[in-house]
């Protein structure tokens, strides 16, 4: 895997990890997982890389990234997967998340337009 591909994938994953614990209405992780996508995107070294060399240590002084998402990170560089992120994707239809994409509807109406209206994607 590339430095950007593997990189990417992960920031990707924080982020739609972000849009769910939203949509599922956990407060404060989503803003957390958000702010560690960016610092992963705009990180200048592979993941990869740095866990190699340092561990979890090294994946904990990115920017915005503490333990339990660099544990999230291990866990995808070993197995390609955050089991987290499945198991809450599960809870709702693949094009929710998606419904975020559409400017002026965030999680929130997203949920919204799910819950009342039936509209998955």
């Amino acid at each position: 895997m590339t430095e950007d591909s593997s990189n990417q994938k992960i920031a990707v994953l924080l982020s739609e990890l972000a849009v769910l614990l939203e949509i599922a209405g956990v407060p404060f992780k989503p803003q957390v997982y958000e702010r560690a996508a960016h610092s992963i995107e705009a990180f200048g070294q592979d993941l990869n890389d740095v866990y190699n060399r340092e561990g979890i240590k090294g994946l904990r002084s990115i920017e915005g990234v503490g333990e339990g998402i660099a544990l999230k990170i291990e866990e995808f560089l070993k197995t390609g997967r955050i089991a987290d992120f499945e198991k809450l994707a599960k809870k709702y239809p693949p094009g929710v998340s998606k419904l975020t994409r559409i400017e002026g509807i965030g999680p929130h109406t997203a949920k919204q337009l799910y819950d009342e209206l039936g509209i998955k994607s």
